[in-house]
Formats: C-alpha cells, structure tokens, sequence
C-alpha cells in the first residue's frame, strides 16, 4: 500500500475510536451509558473513559509526527506502543466480561481496532 493510504488509515481508525469511545463516556458521564449493561469500570471509572485517553493520545503523537522524517521514526513506535497497551486493555476487559457471560461487547470492537492501528503503524513503519 502506498504511504499515505496507510497512514490515512491510521487515523481514520484513530478518529473512529475518539469518536466511539468519547460517545460511551459522554453517556456514562452524564448518567446514561448508551450501553445496555453499561460499561465496565476500571479503578472506578469507565472503561471508555480510558478507551478515549488512549485515542486522544494515538491522535497527539499521530499529528506531532505526520511530515516529520525525524519525529515520524519515534511517532510511529510511540504510536506502536500505545496500541499494543490498548490491545492488551481491551483484551483483559473483553475476557471479563467473556466469564460473566456477556456475548462480545464493544471492547472486542476496541481490540480490533487497536490491533489494525497497531499492523497499520507497522507497515508505515516499513515504509518510510
């Protein structure tokens, strides 16, 4: 895939997720979880809440680095890490609520697209 294809995916995925995951934590925040079961709290707060924190972040580092051959390098693996970290999140809550007998719920959603953000970041990597 050409360049700017892949990292335009990479923040097409980005602003899906700041966009999702800001909706569930509007709701959650104003009182009305827009999810049936509401969302499952991490050290109190929503875990959307800390979804979005993760988006926001992707979002900073994808901003501060796009153009910049020197800063790009470093972007990227930052951009890596932090997915791999949103993986991980997403997976543990995703497993949690698999043993309290929940069908696949939106931290699945949020694995999946934290892991295409993490092999698009890769092939920008490989690419530049």
């Amino acid at each position: 895939m050409h360049l700017k294809i892949v990292s335009g995916l990479v923040l097409l995925i980005i602003l899906i997720g700041i966009g999702f995951s800001g909706f569930l934590t509007a709701g959650d925040l104003y009182g009305s979880c827009p999810l049936e079961g509401g969302c499952t709290a991490f050290f109190g707060y929503p875990a959307c809440m800390y979804g979005l924190l993760m988006y926001l972040l992707l979002f900073i580092f994808f901003v501060l680095t796009w153009g910049n051959k020197i800063a790009e390098k470093i972007g990227q693996k930052v951009i890596a890490i932090i997915s791999v970290i949103g993986m991980i999140f997403a997976a543990s809550l995703t497993y949690q609520e698999y043993l309290f007998g929940e069908p696949l719920s939106v931290c699945a959603a949020g694995f999946v697209m934290y892991l295409l953000i993490f092999l698009l970041t890769l092939a920008w990597w490989k690419k530049t």
